[in-house]
């Protein structure tokens, strides 16, 4: 019988709430392991929707089962223009 880590990510809340062009923005999540054997260390990232551009990643540490971690992401806005560059 194989088992896996389930990691469930949830975004507990993101500031500022009105961004500026150039304003670092945070958001927090929690990673919680809920499956039946720990989950390795590794890295959660922060993409753009509209084309995956990689907005921001932090690397996680491993966590126990029926455990969890907060883990916040910070980037800079990056306004309306998809093409400027942070």
């Amino acid at each position: 019988d194989i088992s896996y880590p389930i990691a469930q990510i949830a975004v507990m809340g993101g500031w500022p709430e009105q961004a500026l062009p150039g304003d670092i923005l945070t958001i927090q999540t929690e990673i919680a392991n809920t499956g039946p054997i720990s989950l390795d260390e590794g890295i959660v990232r922060a993409t753009r929707a509209t084309d995956g551009f990689l907005l921001a990643e932090q690397t996680t540490p491993t966590i126990a089962v029926d455990d969890s971690v907060m883990v916040t992401l910070e980037f800079k806005s990056l306004g309306t223009n998809p093409h400027q560059m942070m």
